[in-house]
């Protein structure tokens, strides 16, 4: 979250970033991976794990903004997760987090216990 919010509080459609995170627990960066309209920005889970494997990433870390205002996440949301993580254990890699943005809060899988 802290990482993010500078970066995706205000924005006005959807993004989609991933962080990267080696072993020891470092960032190693992060990228957009998808930008959308007001209501959905389309991931590429292949997209994902590429850029990962490139940064040498052991583990990652999926984070979007819903402009409308709620943190809630979709029936979208939820099969996006879903699929990262198994793909994410294909790789031997580990999906730390996704976390929905709103300008006024937050929603993380992890802290609700949904990974």
């Amino acid at each position: 979250f802290d990482y993010f919010y500078p970066i995706m509080a205000d924005l006005q459609v959807e993004e989609c970033h991933v962080l990267f995170v080696n072993q020891s627990a470092r960032v190693l960066g992060s990228i957009r991976i998808s930008q959308g309209g007001l209501s959905s920005a389309p991931v590429d889970i292949r997209c994902a794990l590429r850029a990962a494997l490139e940064h040498r990433a052991s583990a990652i870390a999926l984070c979007h903004n819903h402009p409308s205002g709620t943190a809630l996440p979709s029936r979208q949301d939820d099969e996006l997760t879903c699929s990262l993580v198994q793909a994410c254990r294909t790789v031997d890699m580990t999906m730390l987090d996704h976390v929905i943005f709103t300008d006024s809060g937050y929603y993380s899988y992890a802290d609700k216990g949904r990974l």
